[in-house]
């Protein structure tokens, strides 16, 4: 498909600098917003509105002020397919709908991505669309080769960068530059070994994960070179820990976890299409140790610390760490056996263990600065998700809610001026701040804590 649309400029909006600023924070993929924290009160609650989709909810952007989710068939479906929906940021009701989008038959979280040009790119299994703020489709590329793709992101340029998904012990994986205005590949390159989650990117320079290594890959001109002087190196083939998450930046250090490639998720990526065969429920992994947080400085590959927050056997992690530069805390967590811990950042680069509670995290936790509170889900047994926020420097449970979704979500969540807005497996959630008995409107002083309109 052509696009048959006037020319149109997009450099105002690609050179305004809250724009540059908010594709810099995404594409160092940490959830941490400035502002717009619940500043719960100790006779706070939350308030929930839920909307099940029946579709596997995978990513949630802001673009030109409007709410917009990807969405894809649930695993093991036949003739699966893609869409995109405009939500209603307080019903959480679609108000618009993208065509039903081929994935090639791969069912996977691909990425949707808000670009300067106007337009949105939705990614899906094989397949990459352009969609205008309607959703309609205005040109779409097939990638090669026919398996699941992730990690979309774009550069400062417009240009996008994605990669294929590959388990270890598969073929080395690729990753692609695309030209967003004529969808077209303008080059590829091999990552040395096969690469299962995403990766992230600081400025022009990218962190790709492989099965044993995180690379560093310069982008130049639309290319891209990997940059030899820099490699974290943090597990060995066939030892005792797995794969490594996706990737977040924080500060001058890049985090991830490991352990992260279960038994289920490797049935979902070696079914040919992915995720065509709904796996069975392994949750016997294909590790035996207790996972590991890492920190490697970006100036530095050798300042590399390995802790372990959990001394579990068997423990893995769905989510990236996520990390705050103001408040110089991470918080981690353990999905399998329950757990979650706060890590200050030390100025010689050591970690100091905070705090730990007994949360259940199934999807990287969200950070408001503003407030210094943690937003996360607390999934013990299906049919119980729970929301739960948490203070950043304490670990204390603030207030915590019932979602209603029978599923976790492993990922994607965005702060609006009507709540938290996150995606529970089938459900969208959205989540805000319920006043207790007696609450008044605070002082002027106190005025970063009023709630946004429409919360009330």
């Amino acid at each position: 498909m052509t696009d048959d649309r006037p020319e149109r400029t997009d450099s105002d909006r690609s050179a305004a600098p809250e724009y540059r600023a908010d594709l810099a924070a995404r594409n160092r993929r940490q959830q941490v917003f400035p502002s717009g924290g619940f500043g719960l009160q100790p006779a706070d609650g939350l308030r929930v509105t839920r909307r099940d989709t029946g579709r596997w909810n995978t990513e949630v952007v802001e673009h030109l002020g409007l709410i917009y989710a990807a969405s894809t068939s649930p695993i093991g479906t036949a003739n699966p397919f893609a869409r995109a929906d405009r939500i209603d940021p307080v019903t959480l009701a679609s108000t618009a709908v993208s065509d039903e989008l081929p994935t090639g038959g791969h069912i996977w979280p691909g990425g949707l991505v808000s670009h300067p040009n106007g337009d949105l790119y939705l990614l899906a299994g094989n397949g990459l669309y352009r969609l205008d703020s309607e959703l309609r489709t205005v040109s779409s590329l097939e990638l090669p080769p026919d398996r699941a793709h992730d990690g979309l992101m774009v550069m400062e340029d417009g240009r996008l960068i994605l990669k294929d998904v590959r388990l270890p012990g598969e073929p080395a994986g690729i990753i692609f530059v695309v030209d967003a205005d004529i969808m077209t590949i303008l080059t590829q390159g091999t990552i040395p070994e096969p690469s299962m989650h995403r990766f992230a990117a600081d400025g022009n320079d990218l962190y790709i994960p492989g099965d044993q290594s995180i690379f560093r890959y310069r982008y130049r001109r639309g290319g891209v070179s990997r940059d030899t002087s820099w490699t974290g190196r943090y597990r060995v083939a066939n030892g005792d820990f797995g794969v490594a998450s996706d990737i977040s930046l924080g500060g001058q250090d890049l985090w991830v976890h490991d352990n992260t490639d279960t038994l289920e998720r490797r049935d979902l990526l070696s079914a040919h299409p992915v995720g065509s065969l709904e796996p069975p429920k392994r949750f016997e992994e294909s590790f035996s140790t207790a996972h590991r947080l890492h920190r490697i400085s970006l100036s530095n590959s050798s300042d590399h610390v390995v802790l372990t927050p959990f001394a579990v056997f068997d423990s893995w992690v769905v989510g990236a760490p996520t990390s705050t530069e103001a408040h110089g805390v991470v918080v981690t967590g353990d999905s399998r056996n329950g757990g979650m811990a706060g890590f200050r950042r030390e100025h010689d680069g050591s970690l100091t263990k905070l705090w730990r509670n007994e949360v259940h995290p199934r999807w990287q936790p969200v950070v408001y600065e503003d407030t210094a509170e943690i937003v996360v889900n607390d999934f013990h047994i299906f049919d119980d998700d729970n929301i739960v926020v948490v203070d950043l420097h304490t670990g204390q449970i603030k207030a915590r809610s019932r979602t209603g979704s029978a599923r976790p979500s492993t990922g994607g969540a965005i702060a609006t001026p009507q709540g938290l807005l996150y995606l529970a497996g089938s459900s969208l959630v959205r989540v805000c701040r319920q006043p207790g008995p007696g609450w008044a409107a605070p002082h002027a002083r106190d005025v970063a804590l009023l709630p946004p309109p429409g919360w009330l």
